[in-house]
């Protein structure tokens, strides 16, 4: 996510409210692609018998 601010004044460089929008975007998509690949790799378990 370093590079997500980076990113975003490549994006939209003289829109803020924009850079921001697709700040948080970015950082969703990797903390929901982080979450995704924890669960796949057994990482985190279901409560579920």
């Amino acid at each position: 996510m370093v590079g997500s601010g980076i990113a975003t004044q490549w994006l939209s460089p003289d829109d803020v409210d924009l850079q921001l929008l697709e700040n948080a975007l970015i950082t969703g998509a990797v903390l929901a692609t982080f979450a995704l690949l924890l669960v796949i790799s057994g990482v985190v378990r279901s409560g579920r018998r």
